[in-house]
């Protein structure tokens, strides 16, 4: 299964970004409230709210916290440090799943893997010409959907914003 991630880049107050299928329909949404605070929503188009990353500060390496929708943590994504390729891990919080999940990308951080106990679950492709960022989602196990999807936010939030802008001031003070 195949999903597109999609930036909308005139978007004063937060960001936003829209998730389609492999047949180009909208699926998913994507909103911020403010950039400098970063707490994404993950919606569905009838915007009931799926999942909120949360961005974690006051951290060396970045950490952000993933939680359904009633505000209970579900994992954590937390930045490996790692001198040639981003690499991050994932901790499981609900007992409910299980497995060893683990990301990591190549050296210029346009694609990436996530795995499950060493399977790959799911690859990312980052397009390098597009207006806004963009993505594509390969998804192996449809369990995995919107891990997925939430993984490769935190990885675009992580590795792909210009240091310059509001949304990552708190990157340059480290945040």
């Amino acid at each position: 299964m195949n999903f597109y991630i999609k930036q909308n880049v005139f978007n004063l107050w937060g960001e936003k970004f829209n998730i389609q299928n492999e047949e180009f329909q909208d699926c998913f949404q994507v909103k911020t409230a403010l950039k400098f605070f970063k707490k994404y929503l993950i919606l569905d188009m009838q915007n009931n709210t799926l999942l909120i990353l949360k961005k974690r500060y006051g951290r060396i390496l970045k950490r952000w916290d993933i939680c359904d929708a009633q505000g209970k943590l579900l994992f954590i994504v937390k930045q490996r440090f790692t001198p040639f390729r981003p690499s991050f891990k994932i901790v499981n919080v609900d007992p409910s799943v299980t497995g060893n999940y683990s990301v990591s990308g190549n050296i210029f951080s346009f694609t990436f893997q996530i795995k499950k106990d060493d399977q790959e679950i799911s690859s990312v492709t980052k397009k390098v010409v597009s207006f806004g960022d963009s993505y594509e989602i390969s998804v192996a196990d449809p369990n995995e959907i919107m891990r997925s999807i939430a993984i490769t936010l935190v990885f675009d939030a992580v590795n792909h914003k210009k240091k310059t802008s509001l949304g990552n001031i708190t990157d340059m003070i480290g945040g």
